[in-house]
């Protein structure tokens, strides 16, 4: 248990609700797969906990997948992205190169340099625009913050929500920014208590604190 303290700890339930990724993508991505035809395909990038039956993500896999979804939304192929991910990670140097803050400043040349040297149509139409590629990783990557290269703070519902993923607290479970309890402590609390205010006076916190955490579990809930 202490590899874990620091990197945070999340499983596909997690992953899913916190990433909207579906839970077969976040499984196959991390574990790899075989399919129907005999293939083999490896873990889209390193995850940095062992998988068993039980998926699990760190921290930084849990903003891989993030990144890495933007993409497959619009359309890009897994079998593109894997290409994507194996030569930015050379490029960069890191085994979580979606989510490092280079990609996030140096994302579309990388993805260029990919797009001249596959000349695949897929990654003609979608990397070719930089303007494009700029916004996905943008939106992927937005409301994170950063120790140098490594993200080290994510506000999934924006900066302005007083809520955070900070793998050094709380096993990088979601917190109320202010008081460091977990939002689902919070959020129980006041379903148990049948009111914002009773819940704040039993943990000895500002009612802006149990608001806010039952306004990010409900939007948690939307995503389940």
């Amino acid at each position: 248990m202490n590899a874990l303290v620091g990197i945070g700890i999340y499983d596909i339930r997690d992953a899913h609700r916190l990433t909207q990724a579906p839970r077969q993508t976040i499984r196959r991505w991390l574990t790899g797969y075989t399919s129907s035809t005999g293939v083999h395909h490896p873990p889209m990038w390193e995850p940095d906990i062992e998988q068993s039956d039980a998926v699990a993500l760190s921290f930084r896999d849990l903003l891989e997948l993030r990144a890495i979804y933007a993409f497959r939304k619009r359309k890009v192929s897994a079998q593109l992205l894997r290409k994507a991910v194996s030569r930015a990670s050379e490029i960069i140097g890191a085994d979580h190169p979606f989510s490092s803050a280079r990609f996030r400043t140096d994302g579309a040349s990388i993805l260029l340099q990919l797009d001249r040297e596959q000349g695949e149509p897929e990654l003609v139409n979608i990397f070719t625009n930089q303007r494009e590629m700029k916004t996905i990783i943008e939106q992927s990557l937005r409301d994170v913050e950063y120790d140098g290269l490594t993200p080290n703070v994510w506000r999934p519902m924006g900066r302005a929500s007083g809520v955070v993923l900070d793998p050094s607290r709380s096993f990088g479970q979601p917190i109320e920014e202010d008081t460091a309890i977990p939002t689902a402590t919070l959020a129980a609390a006041a379903k148990a208590e049948g009111s914002v205010a009773r819940a704040a006076a039993l943990y000895e916190v500002p009612r802006h604190a149990v608001s806010r955490a039952v306004k990010f579990e409900e939007w948690l809930s939307k995503a389940a």
